[in-house]
């Protein structure tokens, strides 16, 4: 076997896992959104919980700045994140990073306590 040829075989074996470390596209997005419906159970400057109806579990999101409102149920009025308040019903739109802290894209008010 010349080097040559170990060479180019070696080449070959690496191409795959080369294949996963290239740029996205234009325009391609690395977000998972998700969506999430619960009710508040804690809310802070960086974060809030939510209690998920359909498994019980309470699900933490990260709040990234600026995040200054949340929405009404219209999904048209704002809602200053000050005026939260906990036991209200919301629906928090998230990006489901992979290994990394959900995030908190838009909170959507529904009812409220």
């Amino acid at each position: 076997m010349t080097v040559r040829t170990l060479l180019l075989a070696l080449s070959l074996a690496v191409l795959p896992a080369l294949a996963g470390l290239a740029p996205l596209p234009a325009g391609a997005s690395m977000e998972q959104m998700a969506t999430l419906k619960g009710r508040l159970v804690g809310i802070s400057a960086t974060s809030i919980a939510v209690i998920d109806e359909n498994s019980g579990k309470v699900v933490h999101f990260m709040l990234e700045a600026p995040f200054e409102d949340a929405f009404a149920a219209n999904e048209k009025v704002q809602i200053p994140m000050n005026e939260l308040r906990t036991n209200s019903t919301v629906r928090v739109d998230y990006d489901q990073n992979r290994g990394g802290p959900r995030r908190a894209e838009r909170i959507i008010v529904l009812k409220r306590p």
